[in-house]
Formats: C-alpha cells, sequence, structure tokens
C-alpha cells in the first residue's frame, strides 16, 4: 500500500505567512526604535526605549549583523 501525502492545511499555511510578516514587522521595527535612539530624538526616546526592549531576539540578531 502506498502513502498518500496530505496537502498541508490552508489554515496552517496562513498561519506561517502571518508568523513570517510579525517577525519582518518587529525586526524593521527594531532597526527604526535603534536609529531614534542613535540619532537621539528626545521626544521619541521613551517610546524608542520600550520597543527595544519589546524586541527581544530581533534586536540581537541586527546587532550581531554589523
Amino acid at each position: 500500500p502506498e502513502k498518500v501525502k496530505a496537502k498541508p492545511s490552508q489554515k496552517k499555511n496562513k498561519k506561517v505567512a502571518r508568523e513570517r510578516d510579525l517577525f519582518k514587522k518587529n525586526y524593521v521595527h527594531a532597526c527604526e526604535s535603534l536609529l531614534f535612539l542613535m540619532a537621539d530624538k528626545r521626544h521619541h526616546r521613551k517610546t524608542a526605549i520600550l520597543s527595544l526592549k519589546k524586541s527581544g531576539p530581533e534586536l540581537s540578531e541586527l546587532l550581531t549583523q554589523f
């Protein structure tokens, strides 16, 4: 008897795509927050620091690229 592979569900594909988009958004957001701090824009400093704290592993990846 041959094994028949089932197609992956659409729901799972959408979830993976959504997670990938979220990662890209977080990565871009971490980059923007870091640039705000480097540019020393005082009125954005507090929110930039909070965003960097929330960005988690995305910030580490960004910094290790340099």
